[in-house]
């Protein structure tokens, strides 16, 4: 696996490059959290021009968004092997479609790729209200997705938070907690009314195994 860089000015332009993804995610996170702010200010001001404001802001959070995205497969197509996460998806002897999935290849480039399509969705949603004067809701929509496209850029420029193991993959007694039944691999949870039914029915017919992971989820320290 040999990437195309083969001189130091060559290595200094694509490291540059990916600081400048990398300064993209932060403006990002930045920029939300100003549209957020500006959103809220709108509503307490009830000021038509902020909350069209807050809306033309959607398309810069498009842009930056699209530019980290093509950044990612800058590095992809151009072999910048020396960044973890593009050496860690493709090589060079990958065909065209392995190269285009290598975007959402691992978490980090999926977060990126779910950000894309959210702030894509946002771009649209703020075309679609171009001409909206009466609408009330509307800031309050706006508000409401720069929150969540918040968290998107947050958790991307903030990665140590969330790199711990998903527990369970490691453990299935996580899956025996007395407090919520987990009832797909999704993560989708019952309501507590609904725990009687789990451990008179499911723990029963996974027998002294779910037992004993059960004592192994009390045993041991939470993880912190």
């Amino acid at each position: 696996m040999l990437g195309k860089i083969e001189t130091i000015g060559q290595f200094e332009t694509a490291l540059a490059l990916m600081r400048a993804g990398t300064a993209g995610l932060y403006v990002g996170m930045a920029f939300t959290a100003l549209l957020f702010f500006l959103g809220l200010y709108a509503v307490w001001r009830r000021d038509e021009r902020l909350v069209h404001a807050t809306r033309r802001g959607q398309y810069a959070l498009l842009f930056i968004s699209a530019f980290c995205c093509a950044l990612i497969y800058l590095g992809i197509f151009d072999g910048y092997y020396f960044v973890g996460y593009i050496r860690d998806v493709t090589e060079n002897s990958e065909t065209l479609p392995f190269k285009i999935a290598g975007l959402w290849a691992r978490q980090q480039g999926s977060l990126l790729f779910w950000c894309f399509i959210l702030t894509l969705n946002g771009a649209i949603y703020a075309f679609s209200q171009r001409h909206n004067r009466t609408d009330r809701r509307l800031p309050f929509a706006l508000v409401a997705l720069c929150a969540v496209e918040f968290f998107f850029f947050f958790i991307m420029c903030n990665p140590e938070s969330f790199e711990r193991s998903n527990p369970f993959a490691v453990e299935y007694a996580w899956m025996l907690r007395p407090d919520w039944a987990q009832v797909t691999a999704v993560n989708i949870y019952t309501p507590h009314s609904l725990v009687p039914l789990a451990e008179g029915v499911i723990l029963p017919k996974l027998g002294g195994a779910a037992l004993h992971g059960v004592h192994w989820y009390y045993s041991r320290p939470p993880i912190a």
